[in-house]
């Protein structure tokens, strides 16, 4: 470790912040102003601002009425960003993802009168990557005061996910939460190369509406909104206090697997029917949990899915769990109904203790080759460049990023051309250029650029492929960012780039979340370092690796830090590891901006 500091630069924060952080969780409070992260008093989850994740739209606060109303419990939805662009125009969020992952990804919106318009009908598009996900509809009026969630699963295609907000001309786009869950091994069927599902309910039965359950309950953070049953006609309630495991396939919380409904008045069938149409629904799918705690007669029923073909028998285990995934089904109305009905030899009508509908997102829009997508992201981060850079960078046409071209095999688009000049770029060219390997033209001109030309880059089947001059000298910022990149690279042992995993700054700080030092660090040192000097190394990199150049810590100021962290190293040698155990789950905040948790 000592070697480590002395060959690079590593400064000593002016003030540490312990942390806390969620595995595979990414929370973000939109709107929120400043650099600070809070957690959440429900739940204990950090949520962090959204300055990192976009580029565009205004902070606000709802109203004193609503904070007073929904802030005492629910302080993300204080807050929020709205984006007051023409209508037909895009903003996005860009979110960090592995590819190949498995996540879900949450959107919040309470409209809470922020902009003092009173508007009583709220309606937006949301885009997940190139394809619609969903018609954001709020109503004012109603006994929610306008608030709604949006969720999604997905697999993930690059090292980003972007999620858009679109105007359609009937009020201006907003959101209060964005959060990410990764959702490891669950079985949704999203794994399909051509859809992701768009959750229309996820309903636990048998419990009071003031039962929703979420995190800690739920370990992946998905919401499950109770369908209180109580005084329905044609429903019973049923209840166990034995505690049954968490189901293996779906991860059922155990208080849901402890609820359920039957048929009331001696009925052996059991009917659930959507209350509205909606147009999400005109292909869905029905995922169906049960669990039976009533061992003392047989219980075995059908399952039949808008009135189609039953399928089945089913005999829920006792004190176990059953899940079921239906087939997709079709209903032109757009609307959703199944029946679970008792066979003649079941002695026990059926039981269901909680259920999920979902839509179909269809893939029907080529988009970015993912490791296109992640070299102009790498490209993008690192001259921290603000233009409208933001969603898919070549599809749909007319959102193409400003400067990029690309061609379309049908399926994936390539980016074929790149103009940055006069982009104010400083610094060296970028390994990452390189990595655009369907590159047939660079426009580089007009900018502070020094240093060689990659090969790469000179000469493509004949013809020449950069256009470059210089116009100044290689600037303090850059030289900053391409030190906190080797930086990293020394200290976890990997490379800047990895196929299809995205930059290290980018995968640096999705582990970082994890609060564990040796997930991060390079195995081969095999432990012997200091945890607080490593974290300090890693803050070092992440603030000189910062998107906007302007707050990247001056090559002085990192020199000086360098020999204090030495001196502390030094200070430390003695002392054992004692205190790496005592801190490994603790990590440093940086003044200059804030790291994703």
């Amino acid at each position: 470790m000592a070697l480590l500091l002395a060959y690079f630069t590593v400064f000593v924060l002016a003030a540490s912040v312990p942390a806390t952080g969620q595995q595979g969780f990414l929370s973000i409070d939109c709107g929120l102003e400043g650099d600070d992260s809070y957690p959440d008093d429900q739940t204990g989850i950090t949520y962090v601002p959204d300055g990192p994740y976009v580029d565009s739209g205004e902070n606000h606060r709802v109203t004193t009425v609503y904070r007073n109303y929904w802030g005492q419990d629910y302080r993300t939805l204080k807050t929020l960003r709205s984006f007051p662009s023409a209508s037909g125009k895009r903003n996005c969020y860009s979110l960090p993802t592995n590819v190949g992952d498995k996540y879900l990804v949450r959107l919040e919106f309470l409209y809470g009168n922020y902009d003092s318009m009173d508007s009583s009908l709220l309606k937006f598009n949301l885009s997940l990557g190139v394809n619609h996900w969903n018609t954001v509809n709020l109503d004012t009026t109603d006994d929610q005061d306008g608030y709604n969630f949006y969720e999604a699963v997905f697999v993930a295609w690059a090292s980003w996910a972007p999620v858009c907000l679109i105007n359609i001309g009937q009020g201006i786009p907003f959101v209060s939460t964005v959060e990410l869950r990764l959702l490891g091994t669950l079985p949704y069927p999203a794994i399909i190369g051509n859809q992701s599902l768009s959750l229309y309910v996820r309903r636990s039965i048998g419990s009071s509406a003031d039962d929703d359950m979420r995190y800690p309950d739920d370990q992946y953070d998905r919401y499950w909104i109770m369908g209180e049953t109580t005084g329905a006609a044609d429903m019973s309630n049923i209840s166990t206090p034995t505690i049954i495991p968490p189901s293996v396939p779906f991860a059922v919380p155990s208080p849901i697997l402890q609820k359920a409904v039957v048929p009331a008045d001696n009925s052996m069938k059991l009917v659930f029917h959507s209350d509205q149409l909606d147009a999400q629904l005109r292909d869905h799918l029905v995922i169906l949990h049960f669990a039976d705690f009533q061992n003392n007669k047989s219980r075995e029923f059908t399952v039949s899915i808008d009135s189609g073909v039953q399928s089945g028998p089913f005999s829920p285990p006792y004190l176990k769990v059953l899940s079921i995934t239906t087939d997709w089904s079709s209903d032109t109305e757009g609307k959703y109904n199944f029946t679970l009905t008792a066979t003649s030899t079941s002695s026990l009508p059926p039981i269901l203790n909680a259920y999920e509908v979902y839509g179909r997102i269809i893939h029907d829009n080529p988009m970015t080759f993912s490791q296109d997508f992640d070299a102009i992201m790498a490209i993008k981060y690192e001259y921290g460049i603000r233009k409208n850079w933001m969603g898919d960078p070549c599809f749909p046409p007319e959102f193409a990023w400003d400067g990029v071209e690309c061609s379309s095999d049908g399926k994936t688009m390539r980016i074929i051309s790149l103009d940055l000049s006069n982009s104010e770029l400083h610094g060296l060219i970028s390994n990452n250029f390189t990595l655009l390997t369907a590159l047939k033209y660079l426009n580089l001109s007009c900018n502070q650029l020094n240093g060689a030309i990659p090969d790469s880059l000179r000469r493509k089947n004949g013809s020449m492929v950069l256009r470059y001059y210089t116009t100044g000298r290689l600037t303090e910022s850059s030289d900053v960012y391409s030190f906190g990149v080797v930086l990293l690279e020394v200290t976890t042992g990997e490379p800047p780039i990895i196929p299809g995993n995205g930059h290290v700054v980018q995968r640096v700080k999705q582990k970082i979340v994890t609060g564990n030092i040796s997930s991060i660090v390079d195995t081969r040192l095999g432990g012997s370092y200091n945890v607080s000097s490593m974290w300090k190394v890693l803050d070092a990199a992440m603030m000189c690796t910062t998107n906007i150049a302007a707050e990247r810590p001056t090559m002085a100021t990192v020199v000086m830090q360098l020999k204090e962290s030495l001196e502390l190293e030094e200070a430390h040698g003695e002392r054992g590891d004692m205190e790496n155990q005592a801190r490994d789950n603790t990590y440093l905040m940086s003044t200059f901006g804030p790291l994703a948790r």
